[in-house]
C-alpha cells in the first residue's frame, strides 16, 4: 500500500487541478453572465429603436394635429406646441422623460402642464444613431425626416395664411384647411411613413438576428459551465479521498490530536505511514525531547547569569580595590558567594628551585585544610606540576578537569580532593604585562561543571584580574615615582636656597667692599672674589635647571617682549668680554624685526642666546662673533626665526659634534682644562629650545670657525610695552635723588642677608626699618604705612606667603608693592609668591643693580 508521503504529489497535482478547473468555471460564469447581458442588450436596442422609430412617426402626427387645430381655433397654443414638437425632435428644447410615450401631448392639451419633468437636448436623430441602427436603417429614417421636414414648410405656410391681417378671413382660412387637406398633404404624409414602415421590417430583422446569436452563445456557455461543474465535483471528491489519506483519518481525528498534542502519547494509525497523525506522533516525540532540553537550557542559562553576575561584582571590586591583597580576597569571595563554586585559590609562581606555585588567597570551604597539606608546581619535570594550575602558569592557557577523581593529572591530590568533595575544576592563568604571573583555580561538587560558555566568562574574569593586579602595582610604581620626583624637587628647592643663601652672603659682602675699597689692589681682589662667585653661582644655576628639565618642572612664561631688547641686554651683559679679547661683536638684525614684537619667555631666549655668544667669544682668539637674525616665516600672527651665531675661533669635529649637547660633556677633555666649563651650557639650550618647540644645531669644521644656529616659532604681538627698568648707578641715583627718605620695610630672617640689604638700601637714600620674622612684619605693617616692602619666603615662626597675605588684608596696604627677595629661585616658587599677593621676584644672591632696578620700577609704579 503506497504511503501518505507517496501519495502527497499526487494530491498537489489534484488540488492545483481543482484549482484550475475552479478558475476556468469562474471565468466560464463570467461569460456566461456576459452572454445573458448581451441578449438583454440586444433586446433592448430592438425596443429602443422600435420607440424611437414610433416617435418620429408619432412627431409628424402630433405636428398634424397642432396645426390643423391651429387653422381651425386659431388658438395660439396649439401652434405653440406645433413650435415645442419641432424643438424638440431637432434637438432645440430639453426633451422630456418618457417623451416616447404616444400618449404625452394628449395629457399636455388637456391642462397645458407638462406631466414629467424635462431632461437632456438632443436632437433625435442622434438618439437613433446612439441606438446602433445600420447606415442602411439610418438611411431610411434620414428620408423620413427630410420629408417630414418638408412638410412642415406646407404647414407653416398654412398658419401663415390665417395670420395675414388683423383676423383672418373666411377664405383664407378654407384655402389653409384645404391645403392641410388635400391629396397632395396626403401623399407627403405617406411619403413620411412608406420609409418609417421599411425602417421597422429591417430593423425588426436585423435584431431579431442579433437577439437569436446572442442566444445561442449563451446556450453554449451555459453547456459548458454545468459540464465543467460536474468535473469539479469528481475532482473534488478525488481530492477528498486523498486528503484522507494523507492526514491519516478524518479532519476531525487530526483536530483531536492536536489537541492532545503534548499531553499524551499519541497512536499512530496503521498503514499511514509518512501522514499527518503520523508526523504529529513524532512531533509529540520531539516536544518531549526540546522539553528536556528546555530544562536544561534553563539549567545553563541560571549558570550563565550567576557567572555574568559574578563578572560584574568582581569588576566593581576592581575599580573600588586599594590594594592587590584586598582585591584577591575579595574576588576569590565573590566567586565562592556569587558564583557557586565550592573553593578558589590564586597562587603566584615562584622562581625558586621546585618552581613552586604559592598561595596568596582563597576562600570556600575546606580552602585552609586542602591548600595546606598539597604542593603544586609550576616544573612539568615533577608530578605536582603537571596539574591544571602549574600547566596553566607554565604555558599561559586554561586547563579544565571535568573528572578530578579519574583523571590521571590529578593523582598527586586526588585524596585530599575527594576529602573535600571536588569532583571538576579548571585553572585560569593570570596574565599580567604580556607575563603570566599565577593562577586562578576554581572548584565545583559536579563531574562535567564547566561548560563552554561558562569558561569564557571566566576567562574573561581572570583576564581583568590580571588587568586589575597590573593597574594597582602600576599605580603603587606610580605613587613611589610621584613620591620620589617629590622628594627630589624638594631637595632642588631645598638644595637651591642653602646654595643661594651664602653666595648672597659672598657676593653682597664683596659688592658692599668694593664699594668701600680704596686701593686698586684692593678693588682688583675683590672684583675677582665676585667674578669667580659669579662664576660658581652659574655653574649652580646650570645644574638646577638641568636637574628642573629633567623632572619636567621647567616652566616656561608667556610674556610680550621685542627682540630688539633681548638682543640689547646680551649685548649690554657679554659686551664687555668682547671688547676685553679684542674681538668684534655685530649683530645682523634687519630693521622691520628690531620693531616686531612677540610673545613667550624672552628669559631663557636670552639665556639661550648667552650661552651661544659667550661660548663664541670663549673659544675664538681672533676675529669677530656675528649674531645674525632672520625671519623664515612670517604671518600676521606668526614668525619662525631663525637665529645664527658665527665665530672664527677653533672649530668642531664631526666627532665632537656628536657629544657636544649632552650634558657634562664638552667637545674635547682638554679643553676643560685650557678654557675651563662644565658642559651643561649646550645641553641645557638644547632642551630649552625644543621646550619653545625649537631646534638647536651647529655647523662647524675645524680651523674654520663655527655657526651655532637657533630655529624658534614665536606668536607676534601688535605692540609690547617696554618700562623703564632702571639699572646699574641710574636707578641707585634716581633712588637717592626722587625717592630719599622714603619708609621701605625689610623681612629677612638671615642675619648677613639682612645686613647686606640694609646697608644697599641706606646707600641709595631709603629710610629702612627690619624685621626678622613673617609675624613680626605683620606687626609693623599694623603700626606704620611703608612705600615699599622686601619680603623673604623661608622664615621662622610665619613664612612670608602667609604674611604677605595678611598685610594685604590690613588697611592701607591692599595696593603697598611687595617684592620676594628670596633664595626660593624657582619658576614655581615665583607663581607661588604672585598668587600670594606680591609683585615682583628676586632671587638670590641679589645683584645690588637689580635690587635698585626692582625698587625703582615698584616705587615709581605706586607714586601717585
Amino acid at each position: 500500500m503506497p504511503s501518505a508521503q507517496g501519495t502527497l504529489p499526487r494530491f498537489s497535482s489534484h488540488i492545483w487541478l481543482t484549482l484550475g478547473l475552479f478558475i476556468v468555471m469562474v471565468m466560464t460564469f463570467v461569460f456566461y453572465v456576459r452572454a445573458e447581458k448581451q441578449v438583454d442588450r440586444a433586446n433592448e436596442l430592438r425596443q429602443q429603436s422600435f420607440r424611437l422609430a414610433e416617435e418620429l412617426r408619432q412627431s409628424s402626427d402630433d405636428l398634424t394635429r397642432m396645426v390643423r387645430t391651429y387653422i381651425v381655433t386659431g388658438d395660439p397654443r396649439y401652434k405653440t406646441h406645433y413650435q415645442e414638437i419641432l424643438d424638440i425632435r431637432d434637438g432645440r428644447r430639453a426633451r422630456p422623460a418618457n417623451y416616447d410615450n404616444s400618449i404625452y401631448w394628449d395629457l399636455v392639451l388637456t391642462d397645458d402642464r407638462r406631466p414629467r419633468a424635462t431632461g437632456e437636448a438632443v436632437p433625435l436623430m442622434t438618439l437613433l444613431r446612439r441606438a446602433g441602427v445600420s447606415d442602411e436603417e439610418f438611411a431610411k429614417l434620414q428620408e423620413a425626416k427630410v420629408k417630414s421636414d418638408a412638410l412642415t414648410r406646407t404647414e407653416i405656410a398654412a398658419m401663415t395664411l390665417i395670420e395675414t391681417g388683423t383676423h383672418a378671413r373666411p377664405a383664407q382660412r378654407e384655402q389653409a384647411i384645404l391645403m392641410l387637406h388635400d391629396a397632395a398633404y396626403h401623399r407627403a404624409k405617406a411619403g413620411i411613413m412608406t420609409p418609417i414602415g421599411e425602417f421597422e421590417k429591417m430593423l425588426d430583422q436585423r435584431t431579431l438576428k442579433d437577439v437569436q446569436a446572442a442566444q445561442d452563445q449563451a446556450i453554449q456557455v451555459r453547456s459548458a459551465f454545468g459540464l465543467m461543474l460536474l468535473l469539479l465535483v469528481a475532482l473534488v471528491r478525488s481530492v477528498h479521498r486523498r486528503q484522507k489519506k494523507i492526514l491519516g483519518g478524518s479532519v476531525l481525528d487530526v483536530y483531536t490530536a492536536i489537541a492532545e498534542l503534548g499531553r499524551s502519547p499519541l497512536p499512530r494509525p496503521a498503514g499511514a505511514e509518512g501522514s499527518v497523525l503520523d508526523r504529529l506522533a513524532d512531533t509529540q516525540e520531539r516536544l518531549h525531547q526540546l522539553d528536556q532540553e528546555r530544562i536544561d537550557s534553563v539549567r545553563e542559562q541560571f549558570r550563565l547569569n550567576r557567572a555574568l553576575r559574578l563578572l560584574s561584582d568582581c569588576n566593581l571590586v576592581l575599580f573600588s580595590a586599594q590594594s592587590e591583597a584586598q582585591l584577591l580576597s575579595d574576588v576569590c569571595r565573590l566567586i565562592v558567594e556569587t558564583g557557586g563554586y565550592q573553593m578558589v585559590w590564586v597562587g603566584f609562581s615562584e622562581q625558586d628551585e621546585a618552581r613552586s606555585v604559592r598561595p596568596v588567597a582563597q576562600f570556600g570551604e575546606h580552602a585552609d585544610e586542602y591548600l595546606s597539606n598539597i604542593r603544586v608546581s609550576w616544573d612539568e619535570a615533577l608530578p605536582i606540576g603537571r596539574g591544571p594550575t602549574g600547566t596553566a602558569v607554565r604555558t599561559g592557557t586554561t586547563q579544565i578537569i571535568q573528572h578530578f577523581q579519574t583523571n590521571p593529572r590529578m593523582a598527586p591530590w586526588r585524596t585530599y580532593g575527594n576529602q573535600s568533595g571536588f569532583r571538576s575544576s579548571i585553572a585560569l592563568p593570570l596574565n599580567v604585562s604580556h607575563t603570566t604571573l599565577g593562577a586562578l583555580t576554581l572548584y565545583a561538587a559536579d563531574r562535567d561543571f564547566f561548560k563552554p560558555q561558562e569558561v569564557v566568562l571566566l576567562e574573561e574574569l581572570a583576564r581583568n584580574l590580571g588587568f586589575g593586579i597590573e593597574t594597582l602595582r602600576t599605580r603603587d610604581q606610580r605613587e613611589a615615582a610621584e613620591a620620589a620626583s617629590r622628594a627630589k624637587s624638594m631637595f632642588l628647592a631645598n638644595m637651591s636656597h642653602e646654595l643661594r643663601t651664602p653666595m648672597n652672603a659672598i657676593l653682597g659682602m664683596t659688592s658692599l667692599a668694593l664699594r668701600e675699597a680704596s686701593s686698586p689692589r684692593q678693588q682688583d681682589r675683590l672684583a675677582k672674589i665676585g667674578q669667580a662667585s659669579r662664576h660658581l653661582l652659574q655653574v649652580i644655576n646650570d645644574i638646577l635647571d638641568l636637574s628642573k628639565i629633567e623632572a619636567d618642572r621647567l616652566v616656561l612664561e608667556r610674556t610680550p617682549f621685542a627682540l630688539r631688547d633681548v638682543v640689547g641686554d646680551l649685548l649690554s651683559l657679554i659686551g664687555k668680554q668682547a671688547e676685553d679679547k679684542g674681538l668684534q661683536l655685530r649683530v645682523d638684525m634687519a630693521e622691520p624685526l628690531r620693531q616686531m614684537h612677540f610673545e613667550g619667555d624672552p628669559l631663557r631666549l636670552g639665556q639661550i642666546l648667552l650661552n651661544l655668544v659667550g661660548n663664541a667669544i670663549k673659544f675664538t682668539e681672533h676675529g669677530s662673533v656675528t649674531i645674525a637674525i632672520r625671519c623664515l616665516e612670517d604671518t600676521p600672527t606668526h614668525a619662525r626665526l631663525h637665529i645664527a651665531v658665527t665665530d672664527t675661533g677653533i672649530g668642531i669635529t664631526a666627532e665632537e659634534q656628536s657629544r657636544l649637547f649632552k650634558a657634562f660633556e664638552q667637545a674635547d677633555g682638554s679643553m676643560t682644562r685650557k678654557y675651563g666649563g662644565t658642559g651643561l651650557g649646550l645641553a641645557i639650550s638644547k632642551r630649552l629650545a625644543q621646550l619653545m618647540n625649537g631646534s638647536l644645531g651647529v655647523d662647524s669644521e675645524p680651523g674654520s670657525g663655527s655657526t651655532f644656529w637657533l630655529i624658534l616659532p614665536l606668536d607676534k604681538r601688535q605692540t609690547v610695552g617696554t618700562p623703564d627698568m632702571g639699572c646699574g648707578l641710574d636707578a641707585e641715583l634716581r633712588l637717592r635723588t626722587e625717592y630719599a627718605g622714603a619708609r621701605v620695610l625689610l623681612v629677612e630672617d638671615e642675619p648677613v642677608t639682612r645686613e647686606i640689604a640694609h646697608e644697599l638700601l641706606e646707600q641709595a637714600g631709603l629710610r629702612v626699618d627690619m624685621a626678622t620674622d613673617g609675624a613680626e612684619a605683620v606687626e609693623m605693617t599694623s603700626l606704620h604705612i611703608y612705600a615699599l616692602i622686601l619680603m623673604d619666603m623661608q622664615m621662622p615662626r610665619l613664612n612670608g606667603l602667609d604674611a604677605t597675605r595678611a598685610i594685604r588684608r590690613q588697611p592701607g596696604h591692599g595696593a603697598t608693592p611687595i617684592i620676594a627677595m628670596t633664595a626660593n629661585a624657582f619658576d614655581e616658587d615665583r607663581q607661588r609668591c604672585l598668587e600670594a599677593g606680591m609683585n615682583d621676584h628676586l632671587a638670590k644672591p641679589v645683584e645690588p643693580s637689580a635690587l635698585y632696578a626692582a625698587v625703582l620700577r615698584w616705587l615709581s609704579a605706586a607714586k601717585p
